[in-house]
């Protein structure tokens, strides 16, 4: 079935769907269409080497540098799905922990959360 029959049969049957069901449902047939294409393929790949999340729309859905009429945040941004930059710190990803450097402070975490730190190495916080 054509993907865009797909989304216009789930419009016209959303009766009985949820508007959050409804968007997932038209969501998945166009991104099904849009990864028949090429350039498809090369954002994904392209997505792996670095990603502009603040700028880039899901599902390589193309760009959007400006929101509300000013100029957007590019952060986070991924290279190599190794190193992010986040506007509040960074974290790198070892190969049994997190890295992370935030306004609290320096840790290693295996899930990158402070909550989860197994070392500080700068400004360990009060935590209760």
């Amino acid at each position: 079935m054509d993907p865009y029959d797909a989304a216009a049969a789930a419009f016209k049957a959303h009766a009985g769907m949820g508007d959050h069901q409804l968007r997932a449902a038209i969501t998945a047939a166009l991104v099904s269409d849009r990864k028949r294409t090429l350039a498809y393929w090369l954002c994904r790949w392209r997505q792996r080497v670095i990603w502009f999340g603040g700028w880039e729309e899901p599902n390589c859905g193309g760009w959007s540098f400006r929101r509300r009429g000013r100029w957007a945040e590019p952060t986070p941004i991924s290279i190599c799905r190794v190193f992010t930059y986040y506007g509040w710190g960074w974290q790198l990803r070892l190969p049994t922990t997190i890295l992370v450097h935030s306004p609290t402070g320096t840790y290693c975490s295996p899930d990158g959360t402070p909550q989860a730190a197994t070392r500080w190495l700068s400004k360990r916080p009060d935590w209760p």
